[in-house]
């Protein structure tokens, strides 16, 4: 990701810093280079001033853990294991402490 204060945009700084990563894409070999942006975000004046194409053929899947980097150690050093969330829907009963969890 890439960010431009509002005042230097429309500038060309974009458009440079793409072809500068073009140049050093191709001279290692890359025959072929895709952007994945969300819409409205910067730099994609920039991108079809290089020539991309917007495609559809991309998708972006994202997904936030709720577990902080340090619950993950606690996890790995007494050698739990993160469960499915869909497996308290299927164990029966308990109904109860289910509902401690939401």
């Amino acid at each position: 990701m890439v960010a431009l204060s509002p005042s230097w945009r429309n500038h060309g700084v974009g458009s440079t810093v793409i072809r500068y990563l073009e140049e050093r894409l191709l001279h290692a070999g890359g025959r072929k280079i895709s952007v994945l942006v969300s819409n409205f975000e910067s730099g994609q004046t920039a991108l079809v001033n290089r020539g991309f194409v917007p495609t559809h053929e991309l998708v972006l899947y994202e997904k936030s853990e709720p577990l902080k980097p340090s619950a993950m150690r606690v996890l790995d050093e007494w050698g739990g294991e993160l469960l499915d969330e869909n497996l308290w829907g299927l164990v029966a009963g308990m109904d109860e402490e289910k509902q401690l969890n939401d």
